[in-house]
């Protein structure tokens, strides 16, 4: 069994700062930016997945004398 992960935005950013290895504050206040966006691409795409739907079925073949 695994145990949840508790992850706040604050220490997502401190992660983040963490992660980049960065000091200067130019970098550093960019880092909401950088969450923004991401939550962005991942909204899109879960919406996306969300309306995809499988379709399933056979052709047959010999209803149109394809060999």
């Amino acid at each position: 069994m695994t145990v949840a992960a508790v992850m706040t935005y604050d220490s997502l950013v401190n992660d983040i700062q963490t992660y980049l290895e960065r000091t200067d504050q130019q970098t550093l206040d960019k880092i909401p930016q950088f969450i923004m966006l991401a939550e962005q691409i991942i909204a899109s795409e879960i919406k996306f997945l969300g309306n995809l739907s499988v379709v399933t079925g056979s052709i047959d073949n010999s209803e149109h004398n394809i060999p």
